[in-house]
């Protein structure tokens, strides 16, 4: 009953040592506290100096606890305020805990079951609108899709004339052979022109580096022979330039 006291709430804390002798005050109390919390708009005056005043106490305490709780207690076991008070007592404690343990569960689960819902009602909004991102997508293709197959059928009477042309077109073994031979020679020749392309451009391609090193050679010696006449004097330089011309 101690540790269901302190779980309900009880402000004061509570042992059975408090009543190895009778304590009718803490009796009261807890008797008060509990009818209390059985409904908050029912107050029992906690007058309890004379006897008829505890008597009284007593007896108003056991009719709301019988009409709230619907459990019978013994008024004089209550009277004693000793340990079998204490046991009647507890009987009301245990009822009133179960009670508070139950609706904490049902809280709980409640609260669990509505966290579910909204849980899943935000998963099927998301899929939903995933949907419609499809849907409009898709929406948006049909009409490149049907302009697509409108031209297709608009070429189809063209097409059926050349398919069934092919079709009816009858091609033998040889013939065929021979349209492949042909079609190998063919391409040997343009391989023999490619080839003989190719070797044209590696000898034209030495032909110009032999005629580039050939100018440089030019090059480096009419260097050479400017680097001597600007080591003559003027009129030597003014003589040969005549003889050069």
């Amino acid at each position: 009953m101690v540790e269901q006291l302190r779980v309900l709430g009880y402000p004061r804390l509570v042992s059975m040592e408090n009543f190895r002798t009778p304590n009718f005050k803490l009796i009261a109390e807890i008797l008060e506290w509990l009818v209390h919390r059985y409904d908050a708009q029912i107050s029992i005056p906690l007058v309890i100096e004379t006897e008829q005043e505890r008597a009284f106490f007593i007896k108003s305490a056991t009719f709301y606890i019988l009409q709230k709780a619907r459990i019978k207690l013994n008024p004089k076991k209550l009277y004693m305020a000793d340990g079998h008070a204490v046991q009647e007592i507890a009987v009301v404690v245990r009822n009133l805990y179960e009670i508070t343990r139950h609706s904490s569960d049902f809280d709980q689960n409640a609260t669990i079951s509505s966290m579910r819902n909204i849980i899943l009602s935000k998963i099927s909004l998301l899929f939903n609108f995933e949907e419609l991102q499809k849907c409009q997508q898709l929406a948006l293709q049909i009409p490149n899709h049907g302009a697509t197959l409108y031209d297709l059928l608009a070429k189809e009477v063209t097409a059926k004339i050349e398919r069934n042309k092919a079709l009816s077109f009858s091609l033998s073994l040889s013939d065929g052979e021979k349209a492949i031979l042909q079609a190998i020679q063919a391409i040997q020749e343009e391989l023999a022109i490619i080839n003989q392309n190719l070797q044209n451009v590696s000898s034209d391609e030495a032909a110009l580096d032999a005629k580039i090193e050939r100018r440089k050679k030019e090059y480096e010696q009419q260097q050479k022979r400017l680097a001597k006449l600007q080591l003559l004097p003027y009129y030597c330089k003014v003589y040969f330039m005549r003889i050069i011309d």
